[in-house]
Formats: structure tokens, sequence, C-alpha cells
């Protein structure tokens, strides 16, 4: 009887161990509160969005999902939001970095607000046909890391 406790004994303190490795992992992808990382799929220009589309792969809930005509084809997308061209609004961490298309970013963000309209904004004539993507705007507040 006692070596069968010995057994059950090291089973059980190898599942624990193993059961502490696997939880462990999955938490290695979670970002703090307010940090994204994502990959961008479209510069849009000042008719359409005049910002950067991004697709979230982190967090899982702060985008929308959908389809986009870009580029004379159909995008479709996951968990996206567009957040402004890094060149605006004086981006912390963001000097240097010219963005591309595929490219993944991992960054900081905020809710807009009724001042960040000219980060955004177009004052000129577009025509219909060229309307921004039905998805969350936000603000990149710091530039953490990118991979080509």
């Amino acid at each position: 009887m006692k070596s069968y406790k010995k057994t059950a004994l090291k089973i059980a303190a190898i599942l624990v161990v193993m059961t502490g490795n696997i939880s462990c992992q999955n938490n290695s992808n979670i970002l703090p509160t307010n940090q994204a990382q994502g990959r961008i799929i479209a510069l849009l220009g000042p008719c359409n969005g005049n910002g950067l589309m991004i697709e979230v792969s982190t967090p899982t809930n702060i985008g929308a999902s959908g389809s986009y005509s870009y580029n004379g084809s159909i995008l479709h997308y996951n968990n996206t939001i567009v957040v402004q061209h890094l060149w605006k609004g004086n981006v912390a961490g963001s000097e240097g970095i010219v963005p591309e298309v595929g490219m993944t970013l991992i960054f900081e963000y905020r809710d807009i607000t009724s001042a960040d309209d000219t980060l955004f904004a177009y004052n000129g004539i577009c025509q219909a046909l060229y309307a921004p993507p039905s998805v969350p705007y936000y603000v990149i507040t710091k530039f953490n890391n990118f991979k080509n």
C-alpha cells in the first residue's frame, strides 16, 4: 500500500507542475490593460479613414469584423481597429518608423476624444465611394515595438 501512495503522490506532483507550466504559457500572450498587438492590414488615406487599419491579435475584444473595399479588392478582417498615422499626434517611440502593410505593432492606446478630431480629419472633398471602414477608432499613446 505504501508504494501505491508514493506513486499516487508522484503522479499528483507531476500533474501540478505540468498544470502550472501550461497556465503560465497561456498567460504569456496577455498584454497589460490598454496595450495591443496587431498587424497593419491597410494604410488609409484622407478620404477613407486617414489612419492605420490594424487587425488586432491581443486583446481579442476591441475591434470589429467585416469586409472593406481597399485598393481595388475586398479586404476581410476580424477584430480590427483604426489608429492615427504614427506621424500624427507625437506618438512616443515611433520616431523613424515607416508603417507598412503586414507590419506587426505593439502599442498602448486610448479612446478618442473630441480633441483628437484633427488626427483623423480631412477638410477636402471626397467622393461618396470613399468611406472609412466601420470599425472602432483609437489613439496610439505609445509605440512599444514592431516586426516586419
